[in-house]
């Protein structure tokens, strides 16, 4: 027998998280992204700010572009073969994967996250079916 899988949407403010929906995925029936937009789009707007967070599995153009229609940011992981199109690869656009061994290391900027030191590069430009994002490459 084999488990089952469910699609969660948590909502976060501050220091608190519910959840607020769960809903249990059946393959024949819809897919996963299609039912986070359905949830999302249940959504109020936000008074001030809100914010989508999702991993590299829901970070798809339809995803992206509805959190946009219905007043969030969206901050989600990508897959490195995902393709940006910076100046110089606007017609074909070049995977992420590609473009890192292009950066110098005078364009990457040196952080710190609990006491770790990072370098990390961030891109502004468009992603398919996006036209302008803030990528942190790190």
């Amino acid at each position: 027998m084999y488990g089952h899988q469910y699609v969660t949407i948590m909502l976060g403010c501050g220091d608190m998280a519910i959840s607020y929906d769960i809903v249990l995925y059946q393959k024949e029936d819809c897919s996963k992204i299609d039912i986070a937009i359905k949830i999302l789009k249940e959504f109020p707007k936000p008074i001030n700010e809100g914010y989508v967070l999702a991993d590299s599995l829901y970070s798809s153009e339809s995803i992206i572009q509805t959190t946009i229609d219905i007043g969030f940011e969206y901050i989600g992981a990508l897959k490195t073969n995902r393709k940006i199109y910076p100046v110089g690869y606007l017609q074909d656009g070049i995977k992420i994967s590609d473009y890192t061994k292009l950066i110098e290391k005078q364009e990457l900027d040196l952080v710190t996250v609990d006491c770790k030191r990072y370098y990390v590069y961030t891109y502004v430009g468009k992603i398919t079916g996006i036209e302008k994002v803030k990528i942190v490459i790190s």
